[in-house]
């Protein structure tokens, strides 16, 4: 069993230590001006970053970038990072109230930074992102950019208030015939309310623009036939008579389940919520001493819980699963002693969680290593017992 559990790890890291996101078509500018195209290892980038890994092509070594020798890199349509020292309010916005700042002023430091260019243009939008807490910058016609300055604070213990000064920044800034006070007024401060506002602006001075934009992914859902092997065993302890202890054995079962996901509309669909109902049995015959003692358990299992994919290439990607078994359905399970049926005990089981690694080819084949934590499934008897399960499980996706 030991193995079976070492198997899934050993993969996973081999498999995400090989790879997890692609490299794709890109550029660099570095501090004398002179621009590379390469291959850029895209990562989705969650928050601003210092540096990149890049490749002069496919068959290359991969080397790392810093912010220290370039000043601007870009990969696909989507991600453009220009390095620039700004000033900047390095105060972040916590999820807890009570550490707000009492300070409703910004406190300027300088820094350099890797801003993401969100819209380019005469009057242009940036992107400072720390763990998705935002700070936006704003140049008008290539000045250095200036922060857009919003910040909650506390006023007293349980009273907060807010900091909008980057609406009057917006008005005084970007005047135009067709944006109004209210324009500015009605901005919040997100960034499809700020492209929205840019785009105005520069639609209305008649200047050419670009915005970077990802592009909206869809809520996908898979159904799923997940045949499979399981490798159980069951050991039997008895808190009244060591004499009735029994140890099963180890035993290879068919399992069945089918599965269904939801694959999630962001990060381009890496994560997805799962609901596998699934078939198990474990049946066996022990003599002790001068009588047979059987067991019979199966069961369905309703495990719900979420899966994060690895892409490996167009076609291949790997899984990582962590479920939680809400329900178990037991079908007259019980364990049978045939001298002493006062012993009989049916199989009464708990709530438990399992894990998975996987990999997944094209859009319908598939193979995961599942590992399920120590059960007992004698609950409130006189029996303790340990049963172990590893599955290996197949999959089909019908659509």
């Amino acid at each position: 069993m030991r193995f079976y559990f070492c198997l899934p790890l050993i993969l996973f890291f081999c498999f995400t230590g090989y790879s997890q996101t692609k490299f794709e078509p890109g550029y660099f500018i570095n501090n004398n001006g002179k621009k590379t195209n390469c291959l850029i290892k895209n990562i989705g980038w969650r928050s601003s970053p210092t540096q990149f890994e890049y490749k002069l092509s496919e068959n290359d070594t991969p080397k790392f970038a810093t912010i220290k020798t370039i000043k601007e890199f870009s990969v696909g349509e989507i991600y453009k990072f220009e390095r620039y020292t700004v000033q900047m309010d390095l105060f972040f916005e916590p999820s807890n109230k009570k550490e707000l700042d009492k300070n409703p002023k910004p406190e300027y430091v300088e820094k350099t930074l890797f801003l993401r260019t969100i819209v380019e243009g005469k009057a242009s939008l940036y992107l400072y992102d720390k763990n998705n807490f935002y700070k936006f910058f704003y140049t008008l016609e290539n000045e250095v950019p200036k922060q857009l300055f919003y910040k909650k604070y506390l006023v007293d213990y349980r009273t907060t208030n807010e900091n909008n000064q980057y609406k009057q920044q917006l008005f005084n800034s970007l005047k135009c015939k067709t944006i109004s006070s209210e324009d500015a007024l009605n901005t919040d401060y997100f960034k499809n309310d700020l492209i929205n506002f840019f785009e105005k602006y520069n639609n209305c001075t008649n200047t050419s623009f670009k915005i970077y934009k990802e592009k909206p992914t869809k809520t996908k859902f898979n159904l799923t036939l997940r045949p499979g092997l399981s490798f159980n065993s069951l050991l039997v302890d008895s808190r009244v008579n060591d004499q009735r202890d029994v140890d099963f054995g180890k035993q290879t079962n068919y399992r069945f389940g089918l599965e269904a996901e939801l694959v999630l509309a962001f990060n381009n669909n890496k994560w997805s919520l799962l609901f596998e109902p699934t078939y198990q049995y474990y049946k066996a015959e022990k003599q002790l001493n001068v009588q047979y003692v059987k067991l019979d358990y199966s069961y369905i299992e309703f495990p719900v819980g979420v899966r994060h994919y690895f892409y490996l290439g167009k076609k291949s990607k790997i899984f990582v699963n962590a479920l939680y078994i809400i329900k178990t359905e037991n079908f007259d399970s019980k364990i049978d002693y045939e001298i002493l049926p006062s012993f009989d005990t049916e199989v009464n089981t708990n709530k438990y969680f399992t894990f998975g690694v996987g990999y997944k080819y094209g859009k319908r084949l598939s193979i995961e290593f599942r590992f399920y934590n120590k059960k007992p499934i004698f609950l409130d008897s006189i029996f303790d017992s340990t049963y172990k399960n590893f599955s290996i499980v197949a999959g089909f996706t019908l659509f």
